[in-house]
């Protein structure tokens, strides 16, 4: 499995505090000159991680 499918299948990813950390770590790399790659994924669809804890009745807390 390539890193694209996991971030797109949803087995990669960040949420709430995990994500404020990552912005400012954008903004710290910005802000000191250094280059950067950043890719989201955004849509309504659940993702396959998230299919699987439903059918198994796994809460994803």
């Amino acid at each position: 499995m390539t890193f694209t499918q996991l971030v797109r299948d949803g087995w990669t990813g960040t949420c709430g505090k995990a994500g404020e950390t990552i912005r400012d770590q954008i903004e710290a790399g910005l802000n000191g000159s250094r280059s950067l790659v950043f890719a989201a994924l955004i849509c309504d669809e659940m993702t396959l991680a998230e299919r699987t804890r439903e059918h198994r009745g796994v809460s994803a807390g």
